[in-house]
This record gives C-alpha cells, structure tokens and sequence, in this order.
C-alpha cells in the first residue's frame, strides 16, 4: 500500500533495475514520509558485464534518486573491510508535499 514502508534496504541491487527511475518512483510511493532507501553497492561491479550490471555510476544514480523527489541523497563513506565492504546510496522521503 502507499505509504506504508519504514525502510527499503537493497544491497546489490541497483546494478539490475532498468528503467531505475520506474523502480524509484515505486519505492516513493510505498516508503512512508520520512522513510529512507538504502542501497548497497560495490565498485566491483563498474567492471562487470554492462549488459547485465546497468546501473554502475553512483552520481547517475544518486541523480535519478533526486529527481524522483528523494531528499537527503548521499553516498556514504565505504563500510566494511575487504570482500563485504559495500558504499550506501541514501535517499529520505519528504515528511511533506
């Protein structure tokens, strides 16, 4: 339902949703106001089939994540050491219109 979500958290998958601002703009409409989209990713994957990995360029991606109307986009500092470490893309819902 419409905002009805705390939180999304998506770890390796924006590599794979195309059209992302479709996938964004549903993600819009379930978080509810001052809900957070969390996206994991790793540079790893700029190296990857194209193809299949679409969505590689965090600042495309952070972009997209703005123009939909998230607030608050950033992308974090790397997390975790190693094969787990991962850098968050995140996005805040306005608490109003």
């Amino acid at each position: 339902p419409d905002n009805s979500v705390d939180a999304i958290f998506a770890f390796n998958v924006i590599y794979f949703l195309d059209p992302l601002e479709d996938y964004l703009k549903e993600m819009m409409r379930i978080l509810k106001p001052g809900g957070k989209v969390y996206f994991g990713v790793k540079d790893v994957a700029k190296n990857m089939d194209q193809s299949i990995y679409i969505n590689t360029d965090w600042d495309v991606c952070l972009d997209q994540m703005k123009a939909i109307g998230l607030e608050d986009v950033n992308q974090g500092e790397a997390r975790l050491e190693g094969p787990v470490s991962y850098t968050p893309l995140v996005g805040t819902k306005p608490t109003s219109k």
